[in-house]
């Protein structure tokens, strides 16, 4: 005797139609989410990362270092932390004695009691996320000097300046924030 198995009612057609069916648009879904975002993050972070070229460091930086030639350029480090509608950089360099005095008028520097955002001086943007360097470590360093601009104090639009200086080191540490 023998014994048949039972057919399916459905085909193997018709079986990849309805799994294309189910798929497709859960698929298509997806791609859209994953491209949305891409997009989102190319408009409000851009490229990030170490700027090798002067042509692309943040303009108050290209002016300071033109109006102070005691600079040293080899010491100046500068890393992008986002490109988006708010430019922000995190900056390292060895400072002349007196440049803390230029700055405070410059920049209309104010000194402070602490970073206005401890995030970035404790190793990550808040804007974008993007984690600081190694070499911008600010807040390790013992009897350091925290300043601010009066846009950055206020929160207005326009150039915004942090700065950390170690006396002990004459290193400068600049957050410089462009607020659109």
């Amino acid at each position: 005797m023998q014994t048949s198995e039972p057919r399916s009612q459905f085909s193997l057609v018709s079986r990849l139609i309805i799994a294309a069916v189910i798929v497709l648009p859960i698929g298509g879904c997806l791609v859209l989410m994953v491209g949305f975002r891409m997009a989102m993050h190319g408009a409000f972070v851009g490229e990030t990362g170490p700027v090798e070229s002067r042509d692309k460091w943040p303009d108050p930086l290209k002016k300071l270092v033109d109006n102070r030639p005691d600079i040293a350029i080899d010491t100046i480090k500068v890393y992008q932390l986002c490109q988006g509608f708010d430019p922000e950089f995190v900056i390292r360099f060895d400072a002349p004695i007196d440049l803390m005095d230029y700055l405070g008028e410059t920049w209309e520097l104010t000194q402070v009691s602490s970073p206005r955002l401890p995030s970035v001086f404790n190793g990550r943007s808040q804007i974008s996320g993007v984690a600081t360097p190694d070499w911008w470590k600010p807040s390790s360093i013992p009897d350091i000097k925290y300043y601010a601009c009066p846009r950055t104090l206020a929160g207005e639009k326009s150039d915004r300046f942090q700065v950390a200086y170690s006396e002990v080191t004459n290193v400068l540490y600049v957050h410089y924030r462009f607020n659109f």
